[in-house]
């Protein structure tokens, strides 16, 4: 039996595995130099295909992390552990809209009970199933955004995912301006969750803005974004 097995939740296997083997490069477990274990050893070890693993190995060599040696096998770059972007700087709420727009990479899209402040602040009944779609971006470092919206977009959930704008396609569904309000700021740590969405390491302080999108006075969305390295002025008002 695996010693760790992953299992198919919000991110497919081989994310999980490259967070996994992100985090062990990160925390120095694995140093420059050292050889990463063989394909076998990782599909046994986490109970996957060798598909999978080879699928997140070539993940982390194109952010060269690792070199992969036909005949000699995978070895930690020497660089790989070298120094971490500056934080970038928000200033309005303006700014963390446009940049959670930002996140284009689709990685899911659901129906499913949100947190209970979400129901409340959108007038649904507590555990009901509501349609959210997860998006992440391509830059480093890499932020995600979750929308969380009200039932009546359901069956435009799909259009609402693939659009660039989300205020826009949200105002273009609904025939009224989209204005945002009630935005609030947590600082969290990374649940592994979180950790291998964002390709940081499990534990690692977050920044998680909220906020609503409003028409006609209603709440119809509300957005999380998460970000490992963000300074948003605390002055800031929506």
């Amino acid at each position: 039996m695996p010693r760790a097995a992953l299992r198919q939740g919000d991110l497919r296997l081989y994310r999980q595995m490259e967070a996994i083997l992100r985090e062990q490069i990160a925390d120095g477990e694995l140093r420059a130099g050292d050889q990463v274990p063989t394909e076998e050893t990782l599909r046994l070890r986490y109970g996957v295909s060798r598909a999978t693993v080879r699928q997140a190995l070539e993940s982390l060599e194109r952010d060269g992390l690792i070199d992969r040696q036909v005949g000699r096998g995978t070895f930690v770059r020497g660089d790989a552990r070298a120094g971490r972007p500056a934080a970038r700087k928000v200033r309005s709420w303006g700014e963390a809209s446009a940049l959670a727009d930002r996140a284009q990479r689709l990685v899911r899209t659901g129906c499913a009970p949100a947190p209970p402040q979400v129901s409340e602040l959108l007038g649904v009944r507590s555990h009901a199933p509501i349609p959210f779609f997860i998006k992440v971006s391509n830059d480093a470092p890499r932020w995600g955004v979750k929308r969380y919206l009200h039932p009546q977009f359901t069956g435009a959930l799909d259009a609402l995912a693939s659009g660039r704008r989300f205020a826009s396609s949200l105002s273009d569904w609904t025939a009224t301006p989209v204005a945002m309000r009630d935005g609030w700021v947590e600082a969290i740590s990374a649940e592994p969750r979180f950790a291998m969405l964002l390709k940081a390491p499990p534990g690692a302080p977050l920044l998680s803005l909220w906020w609503t999108d409003c028409a006609a006075g209603r709440a119809i969305a509300v957005t999380q974004m998460l970000h490992p390295a963000l300074c948003f002025h605390a002055g800031a008002r929506v």
